[in-house]
């Protein structure tokens, strides 16, 4: 448990903070005005907060949170004046729909218009409230363990790899008298020596002792094995009798020693003293220690115990046969009044019990004795008299001693700082306290004094108290044992009593010494919160996180890895312990690492991405953060890594939004982008700037210097990162860039910290000009932004030819085709009853699988569900489901499509077509249907409409520049007129006006015709696109087309309003018009009809076609052209004099009828 202890104190708080700041799970996403309404909150919402984005879009922030989270939130708005640009997290409590408390982690950043003003905030939040209460049980777990360690009895001692002392706990100081801050840094050997008894001090020992603890830190085998008994002596003299046992701890470095020290003089002192017992009882069953003397009637001495001369100085053979007398009048010479006494009694028959004498032996020495007389009575006569005299001298001198020993005690006791009472054993009330107990107690001496605890309600738990008493009495002593106790004020504190039964003046007394330990165990609670929060974050965090040393070679092999480190690695632990950092790099990627290691060995920290193969192939790409600290004096290194590789993905469709920055031509688009780069990335100097025909100079285009536009600015390539940047291609320095090229300073003055550089390139793919991006902070954009750099230096494919674009086109077309030709198709089928699907080994095989690895070829739906359809298309697919499952035709089809995502982790797009099956009572049974991987075509379909888009940016250009000339043409024609009078010259103006008529006309006509297939086909419902605002009041409009949805492009809407435009312009007197809808042969009718003149036979056909008409003949033309996008065909229908009638024909599969 030691051997981790500084470990969890350190590193492990580090690695807590680290986490809790990346630690956000499953966030919902929201923006909200400056009155805290929202406008906008994704669906995650609801799992977190419980309300659906419906209910809270529209209704304030402040309705969901707790008092304390409104107030916080409304000081965010009284300071949204001073609110810089950029993220700001905060934590604020929530509460949820069903009533509980959350605590909801928020980072937003500020929504700001044209103009530079705040006009709301975007963010994203996510539920922490078990993370909060992860932090606080890992702290108080961590507390727990160091408090375990201060309080224990035993000393405890821990030494490095160098035999350095580097743990000495509070009982250590206790024992031994030895402070921490003198112990901790001393060599173990040199500690030792000082504890070593004068008596066993020699040349020899130190050296042995030396010996034997280098030795054991160089090959792991200590001195002893076992515990072991030491004699030693403490810095204040006291001799000391200790059991000590030894553990070792591998390390890298070596091997560490702790050793635990139990202090057990009082126990050896306690044996020795039995064992002395034990010999004079023996002695005692053997031959008798006491002097016994037997006198006869006559009072003469008939028998003497040979203990005579060891107790007078006599032997036997002196003394027997003399009279009492005379062989006494020696030994009781200053007593033998007192002797005679005796005598006359016994001789009466009366007893003598412990009387005390002063004797003298043969040589003169004076002694004391117990004298215990009684007569010997023989058939009720007394015949004599047994005498029996112990020596009590050394017991005199011990009681003498003891009276020295009191008095030195009441001293010691009096001025002890430690809490110490004496309690009577028999009666159980105080005898006495020491100022250090009233003190910590809060009573005076009168209160307690002849009081028992019980009766001043000391202890909390009475039980408790009882067996504690209980215990004393029958060990005679107890150490360390922890009682809750209360002060006179009613205070309740945790203190640890030891207590043993002494003799005070020939009574037994309770001596305790009361520590109040109530710090010690809120600290040592605290700590145990500490470790289990610290391993509920280890265990639940999503992000990897190892550790390792950095030596002299480099970084070393992980020692400590989360599970979430080696899932993300696809490695075990024992595999991960014998990699190092720069293993996780691709091959290319390691020449980094020596420039990466400097970075780290400079600033403490770097974050860098990199590409990662598995050792199952699966390619990745993994974001590392790295920070070095000391841990214990030696250089560590925390990474935290990420998957990001599905952010990877995500950021390629954030790129194509950005393409929308390059919507003009010329100079305004060059300001537009420098005016959106300026704003996306906070910079303080963009430009874009064309080369000198040298090379050597750069003339910026348009160019933004702290929020101002500057013109006619030149300057230098040399000495500039621009060099790179043309040379190299894109070029990203996020800070320092200044010390790399200090000649930076000489553009504009000023100390440049990041940079970001592209080139310019012509539609022959030559360099013409560089993107510039400078500002005084770091740039951190947050994703990658390469790409996006690299699509705005390209004005969106604006400046590519127009044949080039064709090219691009056909082959895609062509391609489209061909996979299409070659499209894979499996089948499966459901059963209703079973809720089962059926699959094959093709059905698997599209899904990256086995039948082997899913247990079968049956699956349930819930299990497709839920691991292979991707998390978006649930909704759909399940929608489609319902829609089958209620079907009632025999002939229904569904046909829709959704995404996948294969075993292997790739997502996938496919068709589906689902058809039900009935039994003979109409009861559907089973449904069966076919899956079509369509992501090539996906992908095919997304290059043609942005190869559309293109067309018609150019056409758009193209166009714009026409009708400018046509303008002008128009003006001087009208100069021409207004000048001239001739009339000749004036019918040409007029001929030449109408010319330029139909031309401006067809280029109008190309503008609305551009945006065919620009777009994706969308399912639209019939009756929101019929244009029922646009009908005169004249006109009568019957739509019955509800519940009817078409797969068509965007430009629907167009078509039913041409209809509408033509019955109007050519229907001459229509007052009734009518849409409504057939379902036959697989297919829809849709019937658009109206109640004018019609059309004649011969132009049933000629009226679709382009520039046939009364008006600009483009009307019908647009309408068929629309619809055929999607196979959607039209015709005229209706007989001339009754009316127009067009029969729109809609394919299976791009209809729906929801009733």
């Amino acid at each position: 448990m030691f051997q981790h202890l500084p470990l969890s104190i350190a590193a492990y708080e580090y690695i807590g903070e680290s986490l809790l700041i990346k630690y956000y799970v499953a966030p919902y996403i929201w923006e909200i005005d400056l009155t805290g309404v929202f406008s906008y909150v994704s669906p995650r919402c609801e799992d977190i907060v419980g309300y659906s984005s419906d209910e809270l879009v529209g209704s304030s922030f402040f309705s969901i949170l707790h008092p304390d989270g409104q107030q916080l939130l409304q000081n965010y708005f009284n300071n949204v004046s001073n609110r810089k640009p950029g993220l700001a997290t905060f934590d604020v409590p929530a509460v949820h729909k069903d009533g509980s408390y959350k605590i909801l982690n928020c980072r937003s950043y500020p929504l700001i218009n044209s103009s530079g003003v705040i006009t709301g905030f975007r963010g994203v939040t996510s539920d922490v409230t078990e993370r909060m209460q992860h932090i606080r049980a890992l702290h108080e777990s961590e507390t727990r363990l160091r408090s375990f360690f201060e309080a224990t009895s035993e000393a405890v001692s821990l030494i490095d790899e160098d035999g350095i002392v580097i743990e000495w706990n509070p009982a250590s100081e206790r024992i031994f008298g030895i402070r921490k801050e003198d112990a901790i840094g001393m060599t173990a050997w040199d500690l030792m020596i000082q504890l070593i008894p004068p008596e066993d001090k020699d040349e020899n020992t130190l050296n042995h002792i030396t010996k034997s603890f280098k030795s054991a830190l160089t090959t792991g085998v200590a001195g002893f094995k076992g515990p072991r008994i030491f004699n030693a002596i403490s810095i204040d003299g006291r001799r000391l009798i200790t059991r000590k046992t030894v553990f070792l701890m591998k390390t890298d470095k070596g091997y560490r020693f702790g050793a635990i020290s139990q202090d057990i003089t009082e126990e050896k002192n306690m044996a020795e003293a039995l064992r002395d017992n034990e010999e004079r009882f023996r002695g005692m069953a053997e031959r008798s220690p006491d002097l016994i003397i037997i006198l006869d009637k006559e009072r003469n001495i008939s028998y003497v115990s040979p203990s005579a001369k060891t107790i007078i100085g006599y032997t036997p053979e002196e003394l027997i046969g003399r009279s009492v007398d005379s062989a006494c009048a020696p030994v009781f010479s200053n007593d033998l009044p007192n002797c005679e006494d005796i005598i006359q009694k016994i001789t009466g028959a009366v007893p003598t019990e412990n009387e005390e004498l002063q004797i003298f032996k043969k040589d003169g020495t004076g002694i004391f004795v117990n004298l215990y007389a009684i007569p010997i009575i023989r058939d009720g006569i007394v015949s004599g008299t047994q005498i029996s005299m112990r020596d009590i001298t050394q017991n005199k001198l011990i009681e003498q001693q003891l009276r020295i020993s009191e008095e030195k005690f009441v001293t010691l006791f009096k001025g002890n700082p430690i809490p110490l009472t004496l309690v009577s054993a028999g009666t159980g009330f105080f005898t006495d306290v020491n100022d250090a107990f009233l003190q910590n107690s809060g009573y005076n001496r009168e209160e307690v004094i002849g009081k028992s605890p019980s009766e001043l309600n000391i202890f909390v738990n009475e039980s408790e108290f009882a067996e504690f008493s209980k215990d004393i009495r029958e060990n005679y002593h107890v150490r360390g044992r922890e009682l809750k106790c209360r002060t006179k004020d009613g205070e309740i504190k945790t203190c640890r009593f030891s207590s043993s039964i002494i003799m005070i003046q020939g009574m037994p007394q309770i001596l305790s010494s009361v520590e109040d330990i109530t710090k010690e165990k809120q600290n040592e609670a605290a700590m145990r919160e500490r470790e289990e929060r610290y391993r509920l974050i280890m265990k639940n965090a999503h992000e990897g996180i190892m550790m390792n040393e950095l030596t002299s070679h480099g970084p070393g092999t992980f020692y400590d890895a989360n599970e979430s480190a080696l899932k993300i690695l696809g490695m075990s632990d024992e595999e991960l312990k014998n990699k190092r950092l720069i293993d996780l790099d691709t091959p290319e990627m390691k020449a980094r690492a020596p420039a990466m290691m400097r970075k780290i060995t400079k600033t403490g920290h770097a974050a860098f991405q990199t590409h990662y193969i598995a050792p199952d192939n699966q390619e990745k790409i993994i974001d590392i953060s790295v920070s070095l600290f000391d841990l214990n004096q030696v250089p560590t290194m925390l990474s935290i890594i990420r998957d990001i590789t599905e952010e990877k993905a995500a950021e390629s469709a954030i790129n194509a939004m950005v393409t929308g920055l390059v919507g003009a031509t010329g100079i305004k688009s060059l300001d537009r982008i420098v005016s959106s780069i300026s704003t996306w990335l906070f910079a303080d100097c963009v430009m874009i700037g064309e080369l000198s025909p040298d090379r050597k100079y750069v003339k910026a285009l348009s160019m933004i210097f702290e929020g101002k536009k500057i013109d006619n600015f030149t300057f230098r390539l040399e000495g500039t990162p621009c060099v790179d940047t043309i040379s190299e291609g894109f070029a990203f320095y996020p800070d320092n860039v200044t010390e790399v090229y200090p000649e930076i300073r000489a553009i504009i003055n000023r100390d440049f910290r990041g940079y970001i550089g592209a080139p310019l390139k012509n539609s022959e793919g030559d360099i013409i000009g560089v993107l510039c991006i400078l500002s005084y902070s770091p740039i951190n954009p947050g994703i990658s932004v390469q790409e996006i750099i690299d699509i705005i230096a390209g004005k969106a494919g604006a400046d590519i030819e127009r044949s080039q674009i064709e090219r691009v086109l056909i082959e895609n077309e062509k391609r489209l085709a061909e996979t299409m030709e070659m499209a894979n198709l499996v089948s499966w089928e459901y059963d209703i009853a079973s809720q089962l699907f059926t699959l094959n080994d093709r059905f698997y095989a599209m899904y990256g699988t086995t039948a082997e690895r899913e247990g079968g070829y049956e699956m349930t739906a819930e299990r497709y569900t839920r691991e292979f359809v991707y998390p978006s298309d649930i909704q759909k697919l399940l929608e489609e489901a319902r829609r089958t499952l209620e079907a009632s035709d025999p002939d229904f089809i569904s046909d829709f499509e959704h995404q996948i995502i294969r075993r292997d982790g790739e997502v996938r797009n496919i068709s589906v077509r689902v058809r039900a099956v009935f039994d003979e009572h109409g009861n559907l049974v089973k449904t069966h249907g076919a899956n079509q991987d369509i992501t090539e075509r996906k992908i095919i379909e997304e290059a043609v409409l942005n190869a559309n888009r293109q067309l018609n940016l150019l056409s758009s250009i193209t166009r714009h520049d026409i009708l400018n000339k046509i303008s002008v043409f128009y003006g001087y024609l009208r100069l021409l007129e207004m000048e001239s009078d001739n009339p000749a010259i004036l019918e040409y103006v007029q001929k030449m006006t109408e010319v330029i008529k139909k031309i401006q006309t067809q280029i109008e006509f190309s503008r609305v015709y551009q945006d065919l297939g620009s777009q994706k086909p969308l399912w639209f419902s019939l009756s929101s696109i019929l244009p029922i605002s646009s009908v005169p009041d004249t006109v009568h409009f019957s739509d019955n087309t509800s519940g009817i949805s078409l797969f068509s492009d965007p430009m629907l809407e167009r078509v039913f309003y041409n209809l509408l435009d033509n019955s109007i312009r050519h229907g001459e007197h229509v007052t009734e018009i009518s849409v409504f809808s057939q379902e036959r042969n697989k297919s829809l009718t849709i019937i658009y009809e109206d109640n004018g003149v019609g059309i004649l036979p011969e132009e049933k056909e000629r009226i679709f076609e382009r520039g046939y008409g009364k008006n600009t003949g483009h009307g019908l033309f647009l309408v068929r052209e629309i619809l055929s996008l999607t196979n959607i065909t039209i015709k005229e229908t209706g007989t001339y004099g009754k009316g127009a009638r067009f029969e729109i024909v809609v394919p299976s599969g791009s209809y729906r009828i929801t009733q």
